[in-house]
């Protein structure tokens, strides 16, 4: 696809996941979709991320074990000036 279609609303993003064996970052061309809902009271705010065509090496990184915990460290950037390096 034509670069102009990543950057149609003139922002960047950035994910940085932490898995197995070190971390994964998830910049453009890839697409992520993200929702996100912020407590106005003191509660942990929620977030839900949906990543599309990652790699086979990089889903096996991502599963986690049933008796590991269900959080998932990351860091996700977006915006209009993100540097993607």
């Amino acid at each position: 696809m034509k670069t102009e279609y990543y950057n149609r609303f003139t922002r960047n993003y950035k994910l940085v996941i932490a898995a197995l064996g070190g971390t994964i970052t998830i910049a453009p061309p890839m697409r992520v979709q993200f929702q996100a809902d912020k407590s106005i009271y003191g509660g942990l705010n929620k977030i839900q991320i949906q990543l599309e065509n990652l790699t086979e090496r990089k889903r096996q990184a991502l599963v986690k074990d049933a008796e590991e915990s269900k959080r998932i460290p990351f860091q996700l950037s977006v915006g209009t000036k993100i540097p993607l390096n």
